[in-house]
């Protein structure tokens, strides 16, 4: 009884009323710069090298800092590049539901974003596929 008043409530009152959408909206602007936290390495806990090869591998973890966030834009490059190939359109906008179901659950209902890194896959392979498609275009004209 109480699930189905709760439900009819935010149904009826909730979601219809003219405040939602921008509430939701100032939630997820509170929550994306934590998404872009998890899509890195834990900057605040740096590797203190104490050996040179300790101190290569702190400077590589830096730099893939720095390329990691480069997976935003080059998964959105890749889905265009996907999308403009009509074979392939419709595969890379399915596959592309599940992780922004995924990242909108957990920026709406704050669950903790390293529990979103599943997500992160479909954006490494659109990333991939801008990736390619760069080095496929520079191969052709060499």
């Amino acid at each position: 009884m109480r699930e189905t008043f709760t439900r009819d409530y935010l149904v009826s009152q909730v979601f219809r009323s003219p405040q939602f959408p921008a509430h939701m909206m100032r939630l997820v602007a509170m929550q994306l710069p934590g998404l872009v936290y998890v899509s890195r390495l834990p900057a605040d806990k740096p590797l203190i090298a104490h050996t040179a090869i300790e101190s290569a591998l702190a400077v590589s973890l830096q730099a893939l800092n720095v390329a990691v966030l480069l997976i935003w834009p080059a998964a959105c490059f890749g889905l265009v590049l996907l999308t403009l190939q009509r074979s392939s359109a419709a595969g890379a906008w399915i596959g592309l539901a599940p992780t922004i179901f995924i990242i909108v659950f957990s920026l709406v209902f704050y669950i903790e974003h390293r529990k979103t890194t599943p997500a992160f896959g479909y954006l490494f392979a659109m990333s991939g596929v801008a990736a390619a498609a760069l080095v496929e275009r520079n191969a052709a004209h060499h």
